[in-house]
């Protein structure tokens, strides 16, 4: 999978409106992706995580980029991990944010986004692109267009 997000790296690097940064994101298990994407995919500035779980600490000690992770509070399956994780990150010297989204009221689980219904998915989509713009921009030094 991780050669996928490099040719799509490469094809993304080459567009005319490319700026030479490059900021990768996923949800769930693409949030994994996003967390291994900061560790073994050369040339990633940023990676922004909702919801991955968080890598093993050797591939921690690899991750070269910034990480911005948010996770449900109510999350069983991720928020024990949560903690661990952001200590580990820390430990070794790594420029990391996990952030818990009670305060926004989300309690996502993969249950909750198969209930939701398209209309509710689209609107919620909207409400969090802005914010995943803004942490890009911040973490690559760039806003985003």
């Amino acid at each position: 999978m991780l050669n996928r997000i490099r040719v799509a790296r490469d094809y993304a690097l080459k567009l005319p409106m490319a700026n030479g940064k490059l900021g990768v994101t996923g949800f769930c298990a693409g949030g994994g992706l996003a967390w291994e994407s900061a560790a073994e995919i050369e040339g990633v500035n940023a990676s922004v995580v909702f919801y991955g779980g968080p890598p093993a600490e050797a591939v921690m000690a690899r991750i070269q980029a910034p990480v911005a992770a948010f996770f449900g509070t109510n999350d069983l399956g991720l928020a024990p991990g949560i903690a661990p994780a952001t200590a580990d990150m820390k430990r070794l010297g790594k420029n990391s944010t996990c952030t818990s989204m009670r305060k926004r009221r989300t309690y996502f689980s993969i249950a909750r986004i198969w209930e939701e219904t398209g209309r509710r998915l689209e609107t919620r989509g909207r409400r969090r692109w802005p914010s995943s713009r803004s942490t890009f921009g911040n973490l690559v030094g760039t806003p985003l267009v």
